[in-house]
Formats: structure tokens, sequence, C-alpha cells
């Protein structure tokens, strides 16, 4: 019966990559491979719990009811192989011991700290008398975390319930407190308590346990409540972790000095401003909101925005068209340095006036887009035979041409004015212009601080006089280009605000009266006739992109708004708490919380019914595409029912 038995095992060799080890087992033909990890656990080094083995043959990993005869015939004299992973917890003891190569700089300086560390905390455990001297540690032994790892070996010894001694020497307390407090941080009172032994044998128990070449704990009983000892120990290990973790020297930032408190999370870096690149494609992203683009060709130098006074005094930037100055803003920044008060002007170099050069490239793709639908237009129509056509055509085109050439034109006088204007303010003498008693001289090129007040701004519309600086002008004048721009900016309006004035009032008439009496004579729905014409206008003008931009930036804002209001119209729909039966188990608080959500309720239901029965459509509609799509057929029922 052995001779059989013998007969039917078959040899198989197992690879541990992972260690660089290998061994042969030997497991009968006709089991599983469940037999293999028995095998396996009584034959490796380290014992390996069954749980935490991986089998993988031919790159896939084998199940435990695998049988070995379907992987090996046994009758074909092959050479058996698997290679084996085992979770880093599941070994019993110390894994195969191989020799690491290859760990490179980071592995030699790690372990140098390991050795350091190792005897800072032999040093401080051996026990000497009172009368004995205190060595002087080697160079190479970091003296300033010796009282720190000591409480660290302290506070390990309590949670492991272990008998040890350790000698704290005052000197190296200053010492650690130096250190903590260089790098901006206040000494934490805890590490200068005494850590009690936990000798009782009660509470949590902690195994050593080897896992990846390192030391660890293991916790065996985490349904046990720890000592007071040991809780007090676990707090001591939050705040030395982190202390053993910052670095020798103390970065040189601004913020080393400002001393705060050590937390058991280390802080992060400090993050540093860096400026801001405006991307390639702002003037589209602009002009799809309907904004001026950047100008194309800026003064090289920094950032310049302009800053107004508010009313007490304190500049803020200011979008151009509202009056005000041009300021470094970069300066503005470090002047201040989040210190407010500070009077600090530091001087900005003038740009002299020059001529600003037209630019030919943002004119390049306007004309060839217009050539192009020139081209669509004559292909459909014929204006050699009919001449009011041609006319219509030409006029059409010179329009489409000047439109871009006056941008180009009108950023380059108004960039010309702003270097006037500039220029102006550094002329000006230092006492002109005085404020009130105690207001500073500004002039153009100066940078206010913060709560420094510049003298109260003149009510009204006019333009805002900063003291000591020439106004700039709201509007520019009559015949600028600006004008021009502002009146094709008005057309462009109007056309995309088509239809639209209508929808608002739909919305809001009804919405705020104090009546519920909507019946659909007061606001009638827009028959076919006016659905028709608005249709037609909307697709001969929104083939200009400025309509269409615009337009669709107005309609986005009114969905938004409905969308809001319908989302909070089904957020305070009646939950089943609030129309079941009153059990009387509710407390104060929750029956506070279910009067004001009906309330609430009540007055958005009330304002969302006084709305004519199509414009509550429109609005689910609305909000049904914003929700993908999805239906809301219940909200109109249960509205309904209150």
């Amino acid at each position: 019966m052995n001779q059989v038995s013998s007969a039917n095992l078959i040899s198989i060799r197992v690879e541990l990559p992972a260690y660089g080890y290998s061994f042969t087992i030997k497991v009968p033909s006709e089991t599983s491979v469940l037999s293999i990890k028995e095998a396996i656990s009584s034959t490796c080094p380290g014992s390996p719990i069954i749980d935490g083995q991986r089998i993988i043959w031919r790159g896939r990993v084998l199940g435990t009811e695998e049988k070995i005869k379907d992987l090996w015939p046994s009758d074909e004299e092959v050479q058996r192989i698997v290679h084996l992973s085992v979770h880093p917890s599941a070994w019993r003891t110390d894994p195969p011991k191989t020799q690491e190569k290859g760990k490179g700089k980071e592995g030699e300086k790690d372990a140098e700290w390991v050795e350091r560390l190792k005897a800072v905390a032999h040093s401080t455990s051996q026990p000497t008398a009172k009368t004995d001297t205190v060595a002087t540690p080697s160079p190479a032994t970091p003296q300033h975390l010796a009282f720190i790892v000591a409480k660290h070996r302290q506070a390990l010894a309590t949670l492991t319930q272990e008998l040890s001694e350790f000698r704290v020497d005052p000197e190296d307390r200053h010492l650690a407190a130096k250190f903590v407090e260089e790098h901006g941080f206040i000494w934490p009172e805890i590490l200068d308590e005494e850590v009690e032994p936990n000798l009782g044998g009660q509470g949590v128990k902690y195994a050593k346990q080897t896992i990846d070449g390192r030391p660890f704990l293991r916790l065996l009983n985490s349904t046990v409540t720890p000592t007071p000892a040991q809780i007090r120990a676990l707090e001591i290990l939050s705040y030395t972790i982190p202390l053993l973790n910052l670095p020798l020297r103390p970065s040189m930032s601004p913020t080393s000095s400002a001393h705060a408190p050590i937390s058991p999370n280390p802080p992060s870096d400090i993050l540093t401003g860096t400026p801001v690149q405006l991307p390639a494609h702002v003037n589209a992203i602009l002009q799809q909101l309907g904004l001026p683009p950047i100008q194309d060709n800026p003064i090289v130098g920094p950032a310049q925005v302009h800053v107004v006074n508010d009313d007490n005094g304190v500049p803020h930037p200011a979008a151009q068209g509202q009056g005000g100055q041009l300021y470094n803003f970069n300066a503005f920044l470090d002047a201040n340095g989040g210190q407010a008060g500070q009077n600090v002007h530091p001087p900005i170099a003038a740009n002299p006036p020059q001529f600003q050069a037209a630019q030919i490239r943002p004119l390049i793709f306007p004309i060839l887009m217009l050539s192009l639908r020139t081209l669509l237009l004559l292909y459909f129509v014929a204006p050699a035979r009919k001449p009011f056509l041609a006319f219509m055509i030409i006029a059409w085109v010179i329009w489409e041409i000047w439109v871009p050439v006056r941008e180009v034109f009108g950023r380059a006088g108004r960039a010309g004015d702003a270097d006037g204007v500039q220029a102006m303010g550094d002329r000006q003498p230092q006492g002109a212009g005085e404020g009130p008693a105690g207001a500073d001289v500004m002039r153009a090129g100066q940078v206010p601080p913060l709560g420094v007040n510049r003298g109260v701004q003149p009510p009204g519309n006019g333009p805002q006089v900063l003291n000591g600086a020439p106004p700039l002008p709201n509007n520019p004048p009559a015949g600028a280009a600006p004008n021009a721009a502002a009146a094709a900016g008005s057309i462009l309006n109007t056309l995309a605000s088509f239809d639209i004035t209508e929808g608002e009032t739909a919305l809001q008439a009804f919405a705020d009266s104090p009546t519920n009496a909507i019946t659909q004579d007061i606001l009638p729905e827009p028959g076919v006739g006016r659905k028709a014409l608005s249709f037609i206008v909307l697709l001969l003008t929104t083939v200009h992109p400025a309509v269409w931009n615009k337009r669709r930036a107005i309609l986005r804002a009114r969905e938004g708004r409905v969308r809001v209001e319908m989302g909070a119209l089904r957020e305070t729909a009646p939950t089943q708490e609030e129309t079941g039966d009153d059990t009387g188990d509710e407390t104060s608080a929750e029956v506070l919380e279910t009067q004001r959500r009906a309330a609430l309720r009540a007055e958005i239901s009330s304002k969302y019914m006084r709305r004519p029965v199509w414009v509550r459509r429109y609005m689910q509609r609305v909000f049904q595409a914003g929700e993908g799509g999805t239906a809301w057929g219940a909200g109109e029922e249960w509205i309904a029912e209150e």
C-alpha cells in the first residue's frame, strides 16, 4: 500500500520570486491544489498560512478545488513548476532571508538612519547610576532626536506590555524642544508627562511581526478595550511619529518663525503663488460669454488692471469702462503682503506713449470665413440679373469686413489712449490734486496699499477720481471707435433678446402676485403664428455667431433659475414620515423641521401654481432636460392635490 501511494506522488517545484527562494514538494496526483498549499505551509521557511497563499501556474491563479491530475497527467514526464505569492501578513515566522541587492542610495540612507536611531535608542535604554556622567554621543548620532526616540520606545513598550527602563536626559529634552521650535511648531506638553507601564496583563494585545524585512505590531484582539495607559501611549505615538519625520534642517520660509502647534498629521508644504498664464483660446471663450477679447499685442511688462476706490477708500480691481487708473496688480499684491495699512509705493516703470501698429493676423480668419460665406451665397443667388440683390450683398460684405477692421483699430487706439493717460499721471507734480488731510498722493504708476483711505468719491455716475490722478472718462469722444462698437453691440443685443422679455414676463409676472386666480385668458399661450414668426426670425438672426452666443448665454441663465426652483420644489416634496400618522415619538426639533419643510413647500408650491399651465409645462421640460431626459411625472400630480 505504501508502494502504491509513493508511486502516485509527483514532484512540484515551487518558486518564491519575492524572496529569490525555491524548493520542491511531493504531493499525491489524485488530490487538489489544497494539498499543494498544505505542503508549502509545512515545507517553506516561515510556514505561510493557507489563506495567504496564491499558486500561479502559466499566468493564472489556481483555485483550491482544481485537481492536480487535470494540470499534469501522471503518465507525462514534464517539469512541474508553480510560482508562489504570499501575503505579507500570512507568515507565521520570519520569511526566507535573501541578500538584498540594488537598493541604491535611498536604501543606504534608510539603513544609515535606522542604525543611527538604534544607536540612540540603545544609549537611552541603558540604566546608569545618578553619579555617572552623560557620555557625549558620536557625531553620527542625532542628539536632537534622543529624547523623542526615548519617548517613542517607552510608548511602544507600554502598548505591548513590556518592561523596559529608559533614561531621559534634561539636556536631550532641551535639544529636542529647540529642534521642534526651529521647524515652526510648539513643543507638545504630552511628551513631558510620564508614561505609566501597563503590566496588569489587561487591554489589547500586540505581537511583533516582520513584514518585508521591517518590524510591525499586529493586533491580536481587536474587540478588547485598551487600558488608559495604552490610550495614553497611542496619543504619544501620534506626536512622536510626525516629529521623527521632520527634516534635519528647517525650511527657510517666512512662516518658519511663526509657531504652530504640532498635530498628528504633519503640515503640508507652503503653497507659493505663480504668475497666471492665459491660455491661447481665451479670446474664443470670452466671445462665447459675450465679453470683449483681450489685447492681441499687450504691452511688455507685468499684468495691469484697473484699480478704483470703494466707499471705504480701499482700492479694488475694476473692469474696463468703469473708470479707474492703470496699476501693476502684481506690485499691488507685493506692496500689501497680507498686511493692511502698510503704506508702500513701489514705483512702476511707465511705458512711454507709442504707436500701436495694426495687426493683420486677427483679420485673416474673419475675412476667410466671409469669403466662404459669400461664395456660398453667390452659388444660390444670381446678383447679375437682380441689381437689388447685388447691392444688398455688397453692403453686407462691406459691413462684415468693417467689423473686424474696426475692432483691431479700436483696440490699438484704446491702448494708445491708456499709455497717454498713464504718462500724464507720471508727469503730474507731487503736490497736485491733494485730497483731504491724511490722504496720500496717488499718481499713475503707484500702488495703493490696503487699508489707506484715499478720500471719498463724489456720488453719481460720473468718473471716479483718484487723488492726484486725472479722471478717465466713462464715455469716449463722439465718433470714436468705442461708440461705433457700442452701437453694433446694441443691435446684436436687440436681435439676441428677441422674444426673451415675453418669456421673462410669463415666468415672473404672476409668481410674486398675491392671488392664485390665474387663468389661461390672463396670459394666453403664444399661438401658431407667433411661434412661426419667432422661428423664422431666430433662424435668420442666429446665423450671426455673436447673436447665437448672446442668446445662448441669456437662455442658459434663465434655464438655470428655472432648474433651481424646480429642484427646490422636488426637494421639498412630502416624505413618507410627513404624510404618515403621527406616532407621538417625534422630538421638538423634528416637529419644527417638519413644520418648516411644510411651510417652505406651501410657499414654493403656491408660487409655482400661480403661473399659467403652459408656463409650468415649460418649466418641467427645462427641468427634465437638465436631469438627462428622465421623466418627472409625479410632480404636477401631488402639487395639484395640495
